[in-house]
C-alpha cells in the first residue's frame, strides 16, 4: 500500500508542477506577445513620401510598386476602395516593414509610409534609406512623376 500511495503522491506533484509550468509559461508567453506587438498601438511612420502622378500613369505605379515589392521580398496586396476604381491601397509587408501606398480623396497624389513591423528590433529611419532610394529610383522611371518627402 505504500508503494501506491508514494506513487500516487508523485503523480500529484508532477501534475501540479506540469500545471503550474503551463500557467507561468502562459504569463511569460503574454507579456513576451505584448512586448512583440505593442509598437502596432499608433505606430507613426518611420519617414513618408508623397508621389504625384498623372492618373494615366497610375496602372504603371502598380507595376512598378508590385515589381520592387518581389524584388525586395515584401508581400504586395492591391485593395480598390471606391466603387469608380479611382483610389485604391497597396500594402507590401515582410517581418521587418511594412510599406502602405494610398491616394486618399486625389487619384493624382500618393501619400507612402514606411512602418515597423518588428517591435522587439525596429528600424530607424537610417536603417531604410536604401531602401526608400530603391523605391524612388523605381517610380522615377515613370514619365511625368514628381516625389517629395513628407515631414
Amino acid at each position: 500500500m505504500p508503494n501506491k500511495h508514494r506513487k500516487l503522491i508523485v503523480v500529484m506533484m508532477l501534475f501540479c508542477g506540469l500545471c503550474l509550468c503551463l500557467l507561468g509559461g502562459t504569463g511569460v508567453t503574454s507579456m513576451l506577445l505584448q512586448k512583440v506587438s505593442s509598437c502596432y498601438n499608433d505606430r507613426a511612420p518611420i519617414k513618408r513620401m508623397l508621389v504625384a502622378i498623372d492618373k494615366d500613369e497610375r496602372d504603371q505605379l502598380i507595376e512598378q510598386l508590385r515589381s520592387f515589392a518581389t524584388k525586395n521580398g515584401f508581400a504586395f496586396k492591391l485593395s480598390v476602395s471606391t466603387p469608380t476604381g479611382e483610389d485604391f491601397n497597396v500594402w507590401m509587408s515582410r517581418k521587418d516593414l511594412e510599406i502602405i501606398a494610398t491616394n486618399p480623396n486625389d487619384p493624382e497624389t500618393f501619400k507612402i509610409g514606411f512602418y515597423n513591423n518588428d517591435c522587439v528590433h525596429p528600424k530607424g529611419s537610417a536603417d531604410i534609406d536604401d531602401l526608400i532610394n530603391d523605391l524612388k529610383n523605381s517610380i522615377h522611371e515613370i514619365p511625368n512623376v514628381t516625389i517629395s518627402d513628407e515631414k
